[in-house]
């Protein structure tokens, strides 16, 4: 197989469980970043059908939001941007070295604050999202999973941030920690 060859199994479909309602409405108005942001308020509005699936999310203090970046432009032909933080140097930089939104998948990564869940909603902080962008998933954060070489003790802040179920999977010894 060529080096450009994509296999088979590279097929596949994926579908949204829900949008974002937000303040914003174009891409250029909104903040680059969910902490650039962090007291704006948004919302995640799943279908019906997957309102359990947030069952035990409010548990945890932060959460992953896995997007559809809908409204990005297609990414530069070689690949290679300018990002905001460097627009001073005029440095382009590979995409996949960025969290600029023209990819050749423009899946969106955001971590947020989970404030309230009720039904099918995520009530959330930390914006960086255009109104009625697709949701693909919702995963929780926490800081023995999220954070390299975390080890509790070593950060009082981070080792108050409420990580769900996980904190008890940890204590119970079952965590990473575990021999």
């Amino acid at each position: 197989m060529s080096e450009d060859a994509t296999p088979a199994t590279a097929d596949f479909t994926l579908r949204p469980i829900g949008r974002v309602d937000s303040p914003y409405t174009r891409p250029q108005h909104t903040p680059e970043q969910t902490l650039r942001n962090a007291r704006a308020r948004g919302r995640v509005v799943l279908q019906k059908r997957y309102a359990a699936a947030l069952a035990d999310l409010a548990d945890f203090d932060h959460a992953w939001l896995i997007t559809w970046l809908h409204q990005a432009p297609p990414p530069a032909s070689d690949l290679r941007i300018e990002p905001l933080l460097l627009r001073p140097t005029t440095r382009r930089i590979g995409v996949f070295a960025t969290r600029y939104p023209s990819r050749p998948n423009p899946i969106g990564l955001h971590l947020v604050r989970v404030l309230s869940i009720s039904g099918s909603v995520l009530e959330f902080a930390g914006v960086d999202m255009v109104h009625g962008t697709p949701v693909l998933d919702v995963k929780p954060w926490a800081q023995r999973l999220d954070v390299p070489g975390y080890r509790l003790g070593d950060n009082p802040e981070l080792d108050e941030i409420r990580s769900g179920w996980y904190e008890q999977a940890f204590t119970d010894g079952a965590g990473p920690d575990a021999p």
